[in-house]
């Protein structure tokens, strides 16, 4: 039979299992603005960038 303490970890390892697993999203180095970030063709909704080159431009542009 479990006591407080047992049911208390048992409680905190579940939580830091779920907090890993869907934990904070990562930070976007730039949010989406409709248009690209490097040469402001307009985009659909969430696209960064039209290109891969132009986020690779973009990114050296930012010293990223």
């Amino acid at each position: 039979m479990s006591d407080d303490a047992d049911l208390a970890q048992s409680h905190m390892e579940n939580e830091d299992m779920l907090r890993r697993k869907y934990g904070k999203k990562p930070v976007l180095e730039a949010e989406a603005t409709g248009e690209c970030l490097n040469c402001y063709e307009p985009l659909g909704f969430g696209l960064r960038w039209c290109n891969p080159d132009c986020q690779t431009d973009w990114q050296k542009r930012r010293g990223n």
